[in-house]
């Protein structure tokens, strides 16, 4: 079922609209620009966004809606929710972990999912800086295999991993898949807990890689 917000006119399915009574006739990005903070779903989402106009939906603990719906949250450049405090800006995975107040790099917040819209208190963990930088799948620039840690070697390939500092050769193998796996089991034996979270099971040919 459909409905035509009365702000920007747009039609728009019925779940897209508030329940407020003042504003239950706009749509909740209408209703966001209206009231000058983000609308929830009153549960465990906040809806932010950006410029253009499209909605970003962040995920948090019921018990923390109504601490965070207070706030003007923004999407920021560095992929997170944050909102400006006195030109300050106040990041919410360390406003949820209330550690917000503290300035520098001495406590960082992960998310062990990589996903930093995901701000639930289940994902989130207290960690240095080098364990920080473990958590991450993006590749380098020079990457040329699509997985980290893993190069063509003639015609067979190369696996390595680099941990804290010490760069540690995991042998040459004949496909792409044994290297993979190599790798892998490498992350969780020398990164434990903060080894990257793969969200597929793939990988190529017909044998997976968990």
């Amino acid at each position: 079922m459909n409905k035509t917000c009365r702000t920007c006119g747009l039609e728009k399915d019925v779940e897209s609209f508030g329940k407020g009574s003042d504003y239950y006739n706009d749509c909740r990005i209408c209703q966001q620009k209206k009231l000058g903070k983000p609308i929830g779903n009153g549960e465990d989402e906040l809806y932010l966004h950006r410029k253009d106009g499209t909605m970003i939906i962040v995920y948090i603990d019921p018990d923390d809606y109504e601490k965070c719906s207070i706030h003007k949250w923004c999407f920021t450049s560095g992929r997170y929710a944050g909102y400006n405090y006195s030109g300050r800006m106040i990041l919410l995975h360390r406003f949820i972990m209330n550690i917000h107040h503290l300035t520098g790099h001495s406590i960082l917040i992960d998310h062990k999912d990589g996903n930093g819209l995901n701000n639930r208190k289940s994902n989130l963990r207290q960690c240095n800086v080098s364990e920080n930088a473990i958590n991450k799948t993006k590749l380098s620039v020079t990457n040329t295999s699509g997985y980290n840690g893993i190069e063509k070697y003639n015609d067979r390939w190369l696996a390595g991993i680099t941990c804290y500092g010490k760069t540690i050769r995991l042998g040459i193998h004949p496909t792409i898949n044994e290297a993979i796996k190599a790798r892998r089991e490498a992350e969780l034996k020398y990164f434990g807990e903060f080894a990257p979270i793969y969200h597929e099971q793939l990988i190529l040919g017909d044998k997976d890689i968990l």
